[in-house]
C-alpha cells in the first residue's frame, strides 16, 4: 500500500502516550467504514502513515503498541461493513433530509435507501419512510 492506493484521515491530537478518546475512534470508524465501502477498499487498506512512510511518527506511538488503537479501529470499521445488508437501491430526491447511498451498488446503509447524517448506532427505524 503506498499513500497513492490510499485515502488520508487524520484525527487530531498526539497519542504518543494515549489512544484517542472512544467518541473520536467511533467517528473515525464510521467515516472510514464509508470511504473503504464507497472506493472498494478491503479492511487491508485501514493503516496508519507510519505504516507506509516509516520514518513519519503519525498515528502515534499508540497505534499499533500499548493502546493498539489500530485494532480497535479495525474492530469498529468491520462492524459497520458487516451491518450494511444487501437490497435493491433506490434513489432519493436531492431534496431529501437524507443523503442517498451510491445507487450503483446493491449494498446500502442501514436497512432502507435513505441514510442518516450520523454515526452509528443507526435508529432502528428510518425517520423518512419508517423501514426497519
Amino acid at each position: 500500500m503506498t499513500n497513492e492506493q490510499s485515502v488520508g484521515v487524520a484525527l487530531a491530537g498526539n497519542f504518543t502516550d494515549q489512544a484517542p478518546p472512544a467518541e473520536q475512534l467511533a467517528s473515525a470508524a464510521a467515516l472510514i467504514a464509508w470511504l473503504l465501502y464507497s472506493l472498494h477498499l478491503p479492511i487491508d487498506a485501514l493503516v496508519g502513515r507510519k505504516e507506509i512512510e516509516t520514518s513519519h511518527g503519525s498515528p502515534g506511538k499508540q497505534w499499533m503498541q500499548g493502546a493498539n488503537y489500530k485494532a480497535t479501529l479495525v474492530r469498529q470499521v468491520q462492524a459497520i461493513l458487516d451491518a450494511a445488508i444487501e437490497v435493491e437501491p433506490r434513489a432519493v430526491p436531492m431534496w431529501s433530509s437524507c443523503r442517498p447511498v451510491c445507487v450503483s451498488w446493491k449494498r446500502r446503509w442501514p436497512a432502507c435507501s435513505h441514510w442518516p447524517i450520523r454515526q452509528p448506532p443507526w435508529p432502528s427505524r428510518c425517520k423518512i419512510c419508517a423501514t426497519a
